[in-house]
């Protein structure tokens, strides 16, 4: 976890509901379940 807190977090105030590490850590799940978009 602590490697992903490693990137820096260029999102603006309004798009920082979530924590950045958690939201990438899901995004990484989500690639390797099969996800192929957002929606």
């Amino acid at each position: 976890m602590s490697c992903l807190a490693a990137f820096p977090d260029r999102r603006r105030a309004e798009g920082k509901m979530y924590d950045q590490v958690g939201v990438i850590l899901f995004s990484i799940i989500a690639i390797l379940s099969g996800a192929r978009s957002y929606r």
